[in-house]
């Protein structure tokens, strides 16, 4: 029970972290 716990925030937190980086990296625009 506790090791899916963990397994459930460090999968949030790695996802969160993800969605920061994309957030802060200029956007290359294709053109």
């Amino acid at each position: 029970m506790l090791h899916k716990r963990i397994e459930i925030k460090y999968e949030h937190e790695t996802a969160t972290l993800l969605t920061y980086i994309l957030d802060n990296t200029p956007k290359i625009d294709p053109d």
